[in-house]
């Protein structure tokens, strides 16, 4: 974040001011969807003005063409090329996952319909612990272990090698027996720092 929310705001509302001062000189009016973007439309209960700004503006980038919408495609590959080491766990990237198993296209609404509730993810809950758990102990066996873990892995389509899953196995398992409670994988989910 560029600092304060309402330095964000500002800063913002100059640049579309601006936008809209050098479009109206030239006498263009095919920009005007961004002209007329509104981060107020886009705001919901858990995000702010700044983050729906910040969204807008990575969205933005994201279209290259300046069209206003993403071919989802073209912006998996732009981001696969960067070779960012565990990019797939970014939420931009898992957000525009979600996009494309709806369409091949996306606009600003969509986009924001798949990152809002990655943004409103705060402290993990023990209710929202316990949901998540339900996903991984598929079979209601009381305990996980990393096939249950790679099952998921591979369901939401993230890229996890087998030494990473192994890793995350290990790291929660504190009695050593290869499978996880649920009251370990609590204690590894909620620690602080």
């Amino acid at each position: 974040m560029m600092g304060s929310a309402e330095e964000v705001i500002r800063q913002h509302r100059r640049v579309s001011e601006l936008r809209r001062l050098e479009v109206q000189k030239a006498g263009f009016a095919e920009d005007q969807q961004d002209l007329e973007f509104d981060p107020q439309d886009y705001i919901r209960p858990g995000v702010t003005e700044a983050e729906v700004i910040e969204m807008k503006a990575s969205f933005d980038l994201l279209d290259s063409r300046g069209v206003g919408t993403l071919n989802l495609e073209d912006t998996i590959d732009s981001l696969e090329h960067l070779r960012w080491d565990r990019l797939e766990q970014e939420p931009v990237v898992i957000a525009i996952r979600a996009c494309r198993r709806k369409g091949s296209h996306v606009d600003f609404a969509g986009f924001m319909d798949a990152m809002c509730p990655l943004l409103l993810v705060t402290e993990p809950t023990q209710e929202s612990l316990r949901r998540t758990w339900r996903l991984l102990d598929e079979g209601r066996k009381g305990s996980i272990n990393i096939e249950d873990i790679g099952r998921v892995v591979r369901k939401f389509g993230l890229e996890l090698s087998a030494e990473e899953l192994s890793d995350m196995v290990s790291f929660a398992d504190k009695n050593g027996n290869g499978e996880i409670t649920f009251d370990e994988f609590y204690q590894m989910m909620s620690r602080q720092g």
